[in-house]
């Protein structure tokens, strides 16, 4: 896969203090996420549009 269109951090909002993290993985990777914070298990992934990086030429 392209790495204009891989999505190496995903985010999380911990629903037990309320902190808004990232963390650095592979889409295909089945990692059970742990607040960094309060090591809580019970956290949410946030949904994001990537944004593809668009190179342009200056005239």
């Amino acid at each position: 896969m392209p790495a204009e269109f891989r999505e190496p951090i995903t985010k999380y909002r911990c629903r037990q203090c309320g902190r808004n993290y990232e963390r650095m993985f592979e889409l295909s990777d089945d990692v059970l996420a742990i607040c960094p914070y309060c090591r809580s298990p019970n956290v949410e992934r946030l949904i994001f549009q990537p944004i593809k990086k668009v190179e342009t030429k200056a005239d």
